[in-house]
């Protein structure tokens, strides 16, 4: 019964913003945060594995920080990844700032923040030695003066959906020790350093809050750049293969893939009354570019079925 009142919230959730026909100006959503190369995943040698991932770590925090927030109303975080999901927008890297305007039609936020970890490195400090010492599951470490110390770094920047340009960027840097000292506790491979075996009660945890309260004071005192609105992106059909278009945009127009653009074809008609010529503009279909390149981009149709060279394409 429980499982199902959650998924009936989720997606609840997800039909609110789905129905929003403009992006709410205080409607917030953070994304997960990508890490940098550099960045090994040397957490599973202490038994986390490899499924463990700093930039979601942070992000879930940073989206609790800015929940209590008076500035913003923050997109509940399984809301978005179930429309991400769908759009299958959800891996590391699919969204850009040129994309961002996509995104915050489909969840109906203003401001999308995105991040990178670049630093989430383990260092050991004044090293002596240790005796571990099984105990029911629980290995305490006996003797020597281990003192162990994660160093994390976020870069996060703020971009308004409405123009797809970078308002705001916020940086944070913390040294955090996970462990010191003559006797430390070890739960099932976790570096505990403090109560309990989840990572929001270990010092590690702990740790991660505090760079995540460090941006949300950042972003919630921000003074975000106002950007006037860019002109439309469009452009006109090349022609048309079967069930694929060519656009004359291309890379240097800064098109990018799973772009959306409506496709709209204008005839001439004598007015009946005035004799005056007029235009008439409708829309015929829509489609999404696949393929990006220096001269002209590649799209599948998504509806319509009399897309013809010459037609206009406007970005949606």
């Amino acid at each position: 019964m429980k499982r199902l009142l959650k998924l009936i919230l989720v997606a609840f959730l997800v039909m609110i913003p789905l129905c929003s026909y403009a992006q709410d100006e205080k409607r917030m959503a953070v994304l997960d945060f990508s890490s940098a190369r550099t960045i090994s995943n040397w957490w599973s040698s202490y038994g986390w594995g490899s499924n463990f991932k700093p930039g979601e770590a942070i992000a879930a925090a940073l989206t609790s920080k800015l929940a209590n927030s008076p500035r913003f109303l923050v997109v509940e975080r399984e809301a978005l990844d179930a429309i991400l999901k769908e759009q299958q927008l959800g891996e590391t890297g699919a969204i850009s700032p040129e994309t961002a305007a996509d995104v915050g039609k489909l969840i109906g936020a203003r401001y999308l923040v995105m991040g990178t970890v670049t630093e989430f490195n383990l260092t050991n400090v004044g090293s002596t030695g240790r005796i571990g010492v099984p105990i029911s599951g629980f290995r305490l470490g006996l003797g020597g003066q281990s003192n162990k110390h994660v160093r994390v770094s976020c870069e996060a920047k703020i971009v308004d959906t409405t123009t797809g340009a970078i308002v705001y960027t916020a940086s944070s840097r913390h040294d955090i020790s996970v462990g010191s000292g003559g006797l430390g506790g070890f739960y099932k491979g976790y570096d505990l350093g403090g109560r309990g075996g989840e990572l929001p009660s270990s010092a590690l945890g702990n740790g991660i809050y505090k760079v995540a309260e460090d941006l949300a004071n950042q972003i919630n005192n921000g003074q975000f750049k106002e950007i006037a609105a860019t002109r439309k992106l469009e452009g006109y059909v090349l022609g048309v293969d079967g069930d694929k278009v060519f656009l004359n945009l291309c890379s240097s127009d800064r098109i990018v893939r799973n772009m959306k653009f409506k496709i709209t074809c204008s005839r001439t008609i004598k007015d009946p009354v005035t004799g005056a010529n007029r235009t008439i503009t409708k829309t015929i279909g829509t489609v999404q570019v696949l393929d990006v390149g220096d001269e002209s981009s590649e799209c599948k149709i998504l509806e319509g079925n009399d897309i013809q060279a010459g037609d206009r394409a406007v970005r949606i």
